[in-house]
């Protein structure tokens, strides 16, 4: 945003100031990620108009005007990394990138239990929940363990162990950039997540428990699409 004197305005063009000031949150990327994406939507004979960070353009259409004003946070659990976007008075104030996501925690699913990676997404898909009281039942789930010949079972609160765990880190990793930052008590309007990995059953519940505030789900507002 801008500042016109003691003002803060979104848009400054044709007002008058002695003093004209500007908040920005620069995000950096290298020119070769850039062609590259430039390069696959030329060969798909799609043209680029601008390009624009994910989380900017997620939080254009998940999160409301007011949450953005009272401070909220962006939570994205994609496939290969997880990001937050803090957004406060209006705009971005912080946002980073953790190199731990939906494709971290198969493989560590696929380690514990000595299984390949395709097999490892198949019992995170098929079984898979983020809070193990969530499943009072134990019971065997049949699996294919790397070079044995033999039928392998698996316990699923072992399987839901170690997806819990895994989700956790992620909460402390969040809890922790968020606090180093000072911004851990600035999200009136809590968290908005999203992304493939967040899909997984009691997700929410689990962010809930772990970074104690609102929770929400996020969801596409098509009016501004």
């Amino acid at each position: 945003n801008f500042t016109v004197d003691d003002r803060v305005v979104d848009y400054p063009i044709g007002l008058e100031a002695e003093v004209l000031g500007v908040e920005v949150h620069l995000a950096s990327v290298s020119n070769q990620s850039l062609n590259n994406i430039t390069k696959c939507l030329g060969e798909c004979d799609i043209g680029t108009d601008n390009i624009i960070l994910d989380s900017i353009a997620s939080g254009a259409v998940c999160i409301t005007q007011d949450d953005k004003d009272k401070g909220v946070c962006l939570l994205d659990i994609g496939a290969g990394v997880s990001n937050i976007s803090v957004y406060a008075k209006g705009g971005v104030v912080f946002s980073h990138v953790f190199k731990i996501g939906g494709n971290s925690i198969t493989e560590n699913i696929a380690q514990v239990f000595n299984t390949s990676f395709a097999e490892a997404e198949r019992l995170k898909i098929e079984y898979g929940s983020a809070i193990l009281e969530s499943t009072l039942t134990d019971k065997l789930i049949r699996f294919k363990q790397l070079e044995a010949t033999d039928v392998c079972y698996l316990s699923l609160h072992e399987l839901i162990l170690v997806l819990e765990s895994s989700y956790k880190e992620i909460c402390t990793l969040v809890k922790r950039t968020l606090k180093t930052q000072k911004l851990d008590r600035a999200l009136k309007s809590g968290f908005v997540i999203m992304g493939g990995a967040s899909e997984i059953p009691q997700c929410k519940e689990l962010l809930l428990r772990e970074l104690k505030t609102r929770i929400k789900v996020a969801t596409i507002n098509s009016d501004l699409v």
